[in-house]
């Protein structure tokens, strides 16, 4: 069942929770995961040992979406590959434009410049986070104005190429969270758990992806 908890900033939501995440750890549940944003779940976790102590505070799992990553391929053995740094990304795109420079509509004489390599993968990065394809690009495409599917088209060709690149040795940390979700989804790692999140003002494509795949537990 899921509860949402409404309330203007500092107006007790967190509190609410995390008396509930007590309640329930000093119940014996041991199944709790309370994920909030990466760069306080050492805060959140201090709180819970200081609320429940050393022994139940083991009761409660605190989780950001890329600790989230760690624990899913941790916990399951999954295969993940080195991720790409934002180094090694600029150095496929850089490749991946040069491979493909004849085949752009618009980009073509800049296809060795860096900063069109900056641009595309600022662009291929959007997409990622907004939750829509490469392919739905095209479908836009088809429908603007000539100068803007050109860019769409160039964004879709080049994209298309530095994957093909980067798949062959990196895991790209932009699209991990989809891949843990599946994860979640067909392995059930958190069947039965008690889901709590909090401190989040909006979620990105992936992040709901997740999300949802913890509440079709």
């Amino acid at each position: 069942m899921l509860n949402l908890i409404f309330g203007r900033s500092k107006s007790g939501k967190t509190t609410y929770m995390n008396q509930k995440v007590v309640e329930l750890a000093k119940n014996g549940e041991n199944r709790i995961l309370v994920i909030v944003p990466d760069q306080v779940t050492f805060e959140t976790e201090k709180a819970y040992l200081s609320l429940l102590g050393a022994k139940l505070s083991q009761n409660v799992l605190v989780l950001g979406f890329s600790r989230m990553c760690d624990y899913v391929f941790e916990t399951t053995g999954a295969i993940r590959k080195a991720p790409a740094d934002d180094q090694t990304k600029a150095l496929l795109m850089s490749i991946a434009l040069e491979e493909v420079k004849d085949n752009l509509n618009l980009y073509s004489d800049k296809a060795l410049n860096p900063e069109l390599a900056k641009l595309m993968l600022s662009a291929r990065k959007e997409l990622s986070l907004s939750g829509n394809s490469k392919e739905s690009v095209l479908n836009i495409a088809e429908s603007a104005d000539e100068l803007t599917s050109a860019k769409l088209q160039d964004v879709y060709i080049a994209s298309e190429a530095m994957d093909a690149l980067l798949t062959q040795s990196f895991e790209d940390p932009d699209a991990e969270l989809s891949i843990v979700a599946d994860i979640i989804r067909n392995r059930k790692i958190f069947d039965g758990y008690y889901v709590f999140i909090d401190s989040y003002l909006r979620f990105s494509a992936p992040e709901v992806e997740a999300v949802s795949a913890l509440m079709a537990q």
